[in-house]
Order: structure tokens, then C-alpha cells, then sequence
């Protein structure tokens, strides 16, 4: 069974007017369809729209188009409800170049818009929009796919092992630990770098056991 899997969640719905004509939008979030395969190759990832129109009289929306950024533009796979298809600086309304939902009938009132890409996108929160009606052209912004990476992660420099700690053993009865700085004070014997097989002494007559510590 294809698993569909949450990417993006959805936002808050947005509204924007002009020309005495006013629309909501809501995105309504980016799913991932993994279509039941181990391979990533077939991955679609779904960002699905709510739109509302807010006022009736001379406002009917002819169109609206979501603008795609030059990767996601590539990556576009479908859209829907048709007629939906790619568009280059939408000439003559909105200038964009995206996705453009064409012909939305008369009377429409609210109605769910979805695009379809074949690679994931991060969210950009302020994608241009835009709203054709007779009276003119209504812009606004919704969250959408951005073509920015995403700041890579810096790698934690390793810091290397110093050494292990030997415990030696006085007269078989008293505990004497490396500590590592090459000295030996209060009954330390400092330890530097990978001592190896090598047996430590710290004075004549003792008899010195390695243990090492992690």
C-alpha cells in the first residue's frame, strides 16, 4: 500500500483584494506519494490550495496562477482540476510563470487547487500569486515550493583520542592513575598521546598494570 506522508503542514488562510474583488487562499499542505516502491525515482509531492472568492459582483475568477521557481518548474508533473498546465510570464494578466488554472466556470465560489512535482521542495513562505477577474488582476503571496537550499548542516570537527589512562599499582596495594600533560604530581602520573605496549615506572621496585578508559 502507497504511503502518503505530511512534508509540509498547511498555514493560516491569507486574503487579498483590489478592485472592489477579494479572495482567500489556504495552503492547505505538501504530501509525499511514495507509490508502495523502494526507489525514490517515482516520488510525487502534492501542494494542495483552497480558494474562496469573497465578494460576487463583477469579480468571477477566469483563472489564478501560482508562480514556480525555475527548479520546481522542471520538476512539474500535473495539476489539477483541468484545464491546469505550465505557463511563461502569463502575458497579459498576471505575468507569471507557474501553474495556471484556466477557465474556472462561472459562479464558482471555492474549490481546491493541487500541483503535482517530482522532487521535494522546502517551503518558501511567500510565494507570488495571482487572481485574474474582469475587473483586473488581484496579487498576493502563499506558501509554496522554493528552488533556495537549504543551509547545509556544518560537520562537528572530530577531536581526536589522547592517549588512555594507566593505573599503577605500588606495591601491588596503591592506585596511582595517568591523568595525560607528562608529569607526575600528587600521585598522578600524567600520560600524553598512545602509550602502546609500553610499561610504565614510576620509581624502582613497582610493579605497573595498564587500564584503559574510554
Amino acid at each position: 500500500i502507497a504511503a502518503i506522508i505530511l512534508i509540509h503542514p498547511g498555514g493560516a488562510p491569507r486574503q487579498f483584494s483590489d478592485f472592489g474583488c477579494g479572495f482567500e487562499i489556504q495552503f492547505n499542505g505538501t504530501t509525499l506519494d511514495d507509490k508502495d516502491t523502494p526507489s525514490t525515482l517515482d516520488d510525487e509531492y502534492t501542494w494542495s490550495y483552497t480558494v474562496t472568492e469573497l465578494h460576487d459582483t463583477g469579480c468571477d475568477l477566469s483563472h489564478w496562477l501560482l508562480a514556480l521557481c525555475p527548479e520546481a518548474f522542471a520538476a512539474y508533473l500535473d495539476s489539477e482540476p483541468d484545464p491546469s498546465f505550465l505557463i511563461t510570464n502569463d502575458p497579459g494578466t498576471t505575468d507569471l510563470t507557474g501553474v495556471k488554472w484556466n477557465d474556472i466556470l462561472n459562479g464558482f465560489v471555492s474549490g481546491t487547487f493541487t500541483v503535482t512535482l517530482t522532487q521535494n521542495f522546502a517551503l518558501d513562505p511567500n510565494v507570488d500569486i495571482g487572481f485574474k477577474t474582469g475587473a483586473g488582476v488581484v496579487a498576493g503571496t502563499i506558501e509554496g515550493p522554493s528552488c533556495v537550499p537549504p543551509t547545509p548542516t556544518p560537520t562537528p570537527t572530530a577531536t581526536p583520542a589522547v592517549g588512555g589512562v594507566i593505573e599503577v599499582l605500588v606495591d601491588g596495594s596503591h592506585p596511582l592513575r595517568g591523568s595525560g600533560g607528562g608529569s607526575l604530581t600528587n600521585g598522578y602520573i600524567a600520560l600524553a598521546g598512545t602509550l602502546g605496549a609500553a610499561v610504565v615506572t614510576a620509581a624502582a621496585a613497582l610493579y605497573a598494570r595498564r587500564r584503559w578508559l574510554r
